[in-house]
């Protein structure tokens, strides 16, 4: 069925938008480390795990270490944040000023990202 969402490696989804870490050059585009581009789907050539699209690389077959999922607000997975609320539930207890990490891409409708921290493995 077309509502079946493609399985890619390391979890990407078509239409996810993402951050170019490699610069490359061929007949096909140009690719530039910091370049915004989004999922097009299965790679078109074999050895690459998806194809994308960028601003000056219409299809470009990549592989997975050569991009990083683009969270909102410029965030990156890894990187370091600070809580601005205080929170208390079965799964944790966050203060304001605690420090954690971002995992990932949002689980719940209405965040932005997955965080880390020590007494809230998942916010």
């Amino acid at each position: 069925s077309d509502n079946v969402e493609l399985e890619l490696p390391g979890g990407f989804r078509v239409g996810d938008g993402l951050v170019c870490k490699i610069d490359k050059t061929s007949k096909q585009g140009l690719l530039a480390i910091g370049d915004r581009g989004f999922v097009l789907g299965r790679a078109s050539m074999p050895g690459y795990d998806f194809l994308c699209r960028f601003p000056n690389f219409p299809e470009a077959n990549v592989l997975q270490k050569h991009v990083e999922l683009k969270l909102p607000g410029d965030f990156r997975i890894g990187d370091d944040v600070i809580c601005k609320v205080d929170k208390t539930s079965k799964h944790g207890r966050l203060a304001f000023g605690d420090c954690g990490r971002v995992i990932g891409r949002a689980s719940m409708p209405g965040s932005d990202f997955l965080c880390q921290f020590p007494n809230f493995p998942e916010a």
